[in-house]
């Protein structure tokens, strides 16, 4: 069994996962307030630890599918030594580093998905969003893995929980 460290991020990261967090956050919030910025950050946490289970490399997965799916016009993963110099760049690693610290609260109540208020994708067009910050509503949407397989009894032989006196 793992030892558990307070002090350890959930889900961890390297220095590049975090980067990449950060290019995400910068390109999808940049020009949102603190609370869109540390929304955007927690909802790709939150994925990471629904759909990617903190696995190495999810990140990266991760951010590139919210980055084709929310950004206009669609944008890839990129490391570009130019953004060092951009302060919007290094406001993005900051909230990112501060939601993976646990500094900033989860204000998407932990949503996992998210689209600009002034489009509907066809995934959340049945959906209910459970935020709406900066200009982005946000999802919170299950990962199921495979269907759940059916009960080996029928539905009423199905075993009783015990009764508490």
């Amino acid at each position: 069994m793992p030892i558990i460290d307070a002090n350890m991020m959930t889900p961890p990261l390297s220095h590049q996962d975090m980067q990449t967090i950060a290019f995400a956050v910068w390109c999808l919030a940049r020009r949102e307030p603190e609370i869109g910025r540390s929304a955007v950050a927690w909802s790709i946490r939150n994925r990471m630890v629904s759909h990617g289970r903190g696995e190495p490399g999810s990140a990266g997965r991760i951010c590139t599918e919210m980055l084709q799916a929310v950004a206009e016009p669609p944008v890839s993963i990129s490391r570009e030594p130019g953004l060092l110099g951009v302060r919007a760049y290094w406001r993005a690693y900051g909230v990112a580093c501060l939601v993976w610290c646990d500094d900033i609260a989860d204000p998407t109540g932990g949503a996992n998905r998210f689209h600009r208020h002034d489009q509907v994708p066809a995934w959340a067009a049945e959906e209910r969003p459970v935020a709406l910050l900066g200009s982005y509503f946000f999802y919170y949407e299950p990962f199921r893995r495979s269907p759940v397989p059916p009960s080996p009894l029928p539905p009423n032989e199905l075993p009783r929980p015990p009764i508490a006196l």
